[in-house]
């Protein structure tokens, strides 16, 4: 949900009013209210010279005082607003979401929106544990199903996913009817919302889903970056070309010759001419065009033109070379019908 610049400032503002004036302060410090920066406990401790300790309780008494203080009724129109993403989300919202833009697009707001989250009587903060990020959920929601739900479509999607990434309209496709034999009421928002707070999925620069074990899902380092853009091109592609196609999710520059450096490495490359690579798993074999040749015989003579063309399905190479490799007299042999064979 969209919201104008500093939707929540003034509504909050009046609340604040409630509280003496240093812990107004360490209140606007701790939540980075009003255009600042969130602080750690520790930070603010520093700065008034007390303990990380002293500086909750200050937070929590602040937070009791605004919930009973008159003012508090100022921020009805704040709380209607964060109930309505949970009723657009599912009911659960993980707790980085509420930093980002997409839920709101004004820093304050994204900052306030934690504060608010706070002193709300309908939401509830879910620590982090080995399942699922931390994240805050609407009181009403029946976090308990919607969990196990999830964590058994986490299973499915790991036993069938290595190698493997799935559209967001597959991967939704799929959880959708996982939800609807399961009757659990929810909505497509619910379910991306549910998406982003388990740590067993995750999306690729690509805007592919799938379970993190998944290297095309969750790529551990450039190698596995140039092997899903070489698997997207579906053909052999040159060094410099496999690194223009690369995409990151953070960003970051992709050297040409560091992505060569990786390709020359991983074994699931193979190199097929001059420059140009593909996937082993496509049918390539690594090795010199000699050893293709040899490779190709060894099932018995064959004329030029079969020839020619096995070694096209595991190299890119010129009709020329192919004939060039075989006039080594000391491996291969034309036989009087013109065909070639293997010295024996």
């Amino acid at each position: 949900m969209k919201n104008g610049k500093n939707a929540f400032d003034s509504a909050i503002k009046k609340v604040l009013t409630a509280l003496p004036d240093r812990t107004r302060s360490v209140i606007e410090r701790r939540y980075g209210l009003f255009g600042g920066s969130p602080m750690t406990l520790e930070a603010i401790g520093r700065e008034e010279g007390i303990t990380r300790e002293r500086v909750r309780q200050i937070e929590n008494d602040a937070l009791r005082r605004i919930r009973e203080a008159e003012a508090y009724e100022a921020l009805k129109g704040a709380f209607e607003t964060i109930d309505q993403l949970f009723v657009e989300n599912g009911g659960i919202i993980g707790e980085e979401r509420f930093r980002r833009a997409d839920l709101f697009s004004d820093k304050n707001d994204q900052n306030a929106s934690l504060f608010l989250l706070e002193l709300a009587d309908f939401a509830e903060r879910e620590k982090e544990n080995s399942n699922f990020y931390s994240r805050w959920a609407h009181k009403n929601a029946d976090k308990k199903s919607l969990e196990k739900l999830l964590a058994e479509f986490v299973k499915e999607i790991k036993a069938e996913t290595e190698n493997q990434a799935y559209t967001e309209e597959e991967f939704f496709g799929r959880l959708t009817k996982k939800v609807c034999d399961s009757a659990t009421s929810t909505n497509s928002g619910a379910l991306k919302s549910f998406v982003h707070v388990c740590k067993a999925l995750d999306k690729n620069a690509w805007g592919e889903y799938g379970h993190v074990s998944s290297r095309v899902v969750h790529p551990r380092g450039m190698k596995d970056e140039a092997y899903i853009a070489l698997r997207k091109a579906g053909e052999p592609l040159h060094f410099t070309e496999i690194a223009k196609r690369i995409k990151t999710r953070d960003g970051r520059n992709v050297h040409t010759q560091t992505v060569h450096n990786e390709l020359i490495k991983d074994q699931r490359f193979v190199l097929v001419g001059r420059g140009l690579y593909a996937l082993k798993e496509w049918g390539y074999e690594p090795g010199f065009v000699k050893d293709v040749l040899v490779d190709i015989l060894k099932k018995g003579p064959q004329d030029i033109d079969g020839i020619v063309k096995a070694v096209a399905s595991k190299r890119f190479v010129k009709k020329s070379t192919v004939v060039t490799n075989l006039q080594n007299k000391e491996v291969f042999l034309q036989i009087e019908d013109g065909r070639y064979t293997l010295v024996s």
